[in-house]
C-alpha cells in the first residue's frame, strides 16, 4: 500500500477523531486560534498555499481538505497505518491533539525503546511485537498526566482539561469495546 493513500483504517480513525475535534472554534484561551474540525487557520492557509489555492478562512474548509490535511500532517507522520487496531487510533489521535513528535515519545516510552520522538525501525518492530491494547492503555495514561501537568503549569489551559480528560476516557472505552 502507498503510505500517502488513505485506507479504511484511516477512514475509521478519522471518523472517531473528528468527533473529538468538533467544528468551528475561536476560543480566546486556545493557543491555536481559529480552528475548524481541529484544523488551525495557519495550517489551513499553508495547505491552500501548497495546493496553489488562495488562502481563505478555515471556516470554509471542506471535508475533502480536512481529510487531506489529517492524512499528510498526522496519519502519515504518526505511522498509524503500520499499527494494529486500536494502537493506530490512539497514535493518530495523540498526533492530532499534541503533535506527531509528542505522540512518538509516548509510544516509545510505552514500548520501552529509546524515546527520541522519531519513529524508526526499532520503534516499528517493538510496536509490531507488542500488544496493541496494552500499549494504547500505557499511552493514554501518559497523555492524562501530560494534560494535567499542562493545565497545572498554565492556568489559562484549565478550561480545556475536562475535555482532554474526557477524550482520554472515551478512547479507553473504545479499547474496551475492541
Amino acid at each position: 500500500m502507498n503510505p500517502c493513500e488513505p485506507d479504511s483504517n484511516f477512514e475509521r480513525c478519522l471518523a472517531i477523531v473528528l468527533r473529538f475535534e468538533g467544528g468551528l472554534s475561536d476560543d480566546p484561551n486556545d493557543r491555536g486560534g481559529l480552528t475548524n474540525y481541529g484544523i488551525l487557520q495557519r495550517v489551513y492557509s499553508a495547505a491552500r498555499t501548497e495546493w496553489g489555492l488562495p488562502v481563505q478562512s478555515v471556516a470554509r474548509i471542506t471535508l475533502s481538505e480536512v481529510r487531506a490535511i489529517y492524512l499528510k500532517d498526522y496519519w502519515i507522520p504518526s505511522k498509524a497505518a503500520q499499527f494494529a487496531w486500536p494502537l493506530n487510533l490512539v497514535s493518530f489521535d495523540g498526533a492530532v491533539n499534541c503533535g506527531p513528535r509528542q505522540e512518538a515519545l509516548w509510544l516509545q516510552r510505552a514500548l520501552g525503546v529509546l524515546a527520541d520522538g522519531l519513529i524508526g525501525p526499532k520503534t516499528l518492530a517493538a510496536a509490531e511485537a507488542a500488544d496493541p491494547v496494552t500499549t494504547s492503555r500505557q499511552i493514554l495514561t501518559q497523555r492524562k498526566g501530560f494534560y494535567i501537568r499542562l493545565a497545572d503549569r498554565d492556568s489559562s489551559q484549565q478550561v480545556f482539561l475536562g475535555g482532554w480528560l474526557n477524550r482520554v476516557e472515551a478512547l479507553r472505552e473504545r479499547l474496551a469495546q475492541g
